[in-house]
């Protein structure tokens, strides 16, 4: 009678331990779906209409919050480029460069952007167009060969030149504007561009190789590598005196708009774009 007793408890306790064995993983797997849920609440229409709405007050949150749903806010933020209030719109265009290669969805209505007349707006979509990356390519080569904005050639050669061995089929396209464009700075920013490009395919070949390279002169001086030294030859190096002679003008053009205007823009509450638009965007303490 003993005997049986603990036979049979010893059943229900494993009965009880093989229930509980079996319901952890589901456990587990509800608390994981629940957290699923729960971030997938945060990207659903509603809620992002709402983000964008905010964005027009230049909110970091929302903005942050956009930029965390990915590819699931793509569409959504497509439709907000057609809002009219030039803040929504600029900020918009900053969260798909913020997302990167998943907003290639949105390349067709930033190169409409392009020929926009604002000029914020301009500089912001040729921004994104280079931040998304290799899909981008054929409409930053345009841009760089049509667009009357300088600003916007020179950003869309700089985002070529930082794509490296990706943009090779573009170095003609940049040798052009080397040769050819109007405004200095775009000349020698497509040279740099140009450089940086072969230099990047030069460390491709050279590292199927096992070759070595010197890290002085820009990486320039080949060790057994001859073939490779008209590289180096043909370098084209801007002069760093005169772009920080630019650079300060443009800012001091930019100071004068906002002190006449005693009020900084609302897309300076945004990190990315206080970055981007530096003469607009001027830091705290400085008049």
């Amino acid at each position: 009678m003993l005997t049986q007793r603990w036979t049979s408890r010893a059943a229900i306790f494993t009965t009880i331990g093989l229930l509980i064995s079996l319901s952890l993983p589901a456990f587990a797997s509800k608390k994981a779906f629940a957290q699923t849920s729960s971030n997938h609440s945060q990207c659903i229409g509603v809620k992002l209409e709402l983000y964008i709405r905010r964005l027009k007050k230049g909110s970091p949150s929302a903005f942050n919050r956009l930029v965390a749903c990915n590819s699931q806010a793509v569409p959504t933020l497509i439709k907000a480029l057609n809002n009219q209030n030039e803040n929504t719109k600029i900020i918009t265009v900053a969260v798909l460069g913020e997302i990167g290669e998943n907003g290639a969805p949105a390349i067709p209505h930033l190169t409409k952007l392009l020929k926009k007349k604002n000029q914020d707006i301009n500089i912001i979509a040729a921004h994104t167009l280079g931040e998304i990356g290799e899909a981008a390519i054929p409409a930053l080569i345009k841009a760089l060969q049509d667009n009357k904005n300088w600003q916007v050639r020179y950003i869309a050669a700089d985002a070529l030149g930082q794509m490296g061995a990706k943009a090779k089929k573009t170095v003609p396209v940049l040798i052009k504007a080397r040769e050819t464009d109007p405004n200095w700075d775009v000349s020698n920013k497509a040279a740099d561009a140009v450089n940086k490009i072969r230099i990047h395919r030069l460390y491709q070949a050279l590292s199927r190789r096992n070759q070595k390279i010197s890290t002085s002169d820009e990486h320039c001086q080949i060790i057994s590598k001859k073939r490779f030294s008209e590289i180096c030859k043909t370098r084209i190096f801007p002069t760093r005196t005169r772009l920080i002679e630019v650079e300060a003008q443009v800012t001091t053009v930019g100071q004068t708009i906002i002190n006449a205007r005693k009020k900084t823009p609302v897309m300076c509450k945004i990190p990315v774009l206080k970055a981007i638009f530096k003469w607009k965007c001027p830091s705290k303490g400085k008049k």
